[in-house]
């Protein structure tokens, strides 16, 4: 964003958000991890204000997701750790886990989004990612059929299963939806 002029900052707080008001150009560097803009340009007075409200939603988007992946990984350790089941056969599903999203991010870095039209690294992408996420319900289950692991650690490894991807999806959801996110946030 740019601002003309000699910039002449005030920071105020209102309503729980933090208000930046300049009067104008120069190019204003906001650092801030999570946070909504919002620009008021009034042409007569001259003064550009920048709202940027430290939304406590991504604060609580980063915590369930945590909360989310310690569920899943508890129902994974719980089909392998308990005295009934004593195999740790299912723990070579975190291999999927950590694999999962490299395809899309790799995709991410590669593919220029400038076009609407399908592409072909895109695709590829979610199609190597589907399979991934595909042999990770698949392994248990054929675990259990050949009688390595017992049905209902099949069971809690498979709940693990849904409650990991779903928190992976709904990190890419909630963190990578804007164009300009960067892991320097992290």
């Amino acid at each position: 964003m740019q601002i003309t002029h000699r910039a002449v900052y005030s920071v105020a707080r209102h309503d729980g958000a933090l208000v930046l008001c300049a009067c104008a150009s120069q190019k204003l560097a906001w650092e801030s991890k999570v946070c909504s803009v919002l620009l008021l340009y009034q042409e007569s007075a001259g003064v550009v204000g920048i709202k940027c409200s430290v939304e406590m939603a991504g604060i609580k988007a980063l915590i369930s997701l945590s909360f989310g992946g310690a569920i899943g990984l508890m129902f994974l350790m719980l089909g392998c750790a308990l005295p009934v089941y004593n195999r740790y056969w299912p723990l070579f599903v975190l291999f999927f886990y950590i694999l999962s999203p490299i395809p899309y991010c790799i995709s991410r870095r590669v593919v220029d989004d400038t076009d609407a039209a399908s592409n072909a690294c895109k695709e590829l992408a979610l199609f190597l990612t589907t399979g991934i996420v595909v042999s990770a319900f698949g392994l248990p289950i054929i675990f259990a059929r050949a009688e390595v692991i017992a049905w209902g650690a099949c069971a809690l490894v498979l709940t693990g299963n849904v409650v990991i991807f779903a928190t992976i999806l709904g990190f890419f959801l909630v963190f990578c939806s804007n164009d300009d996110f960067s892991w320097q946030q992290w």
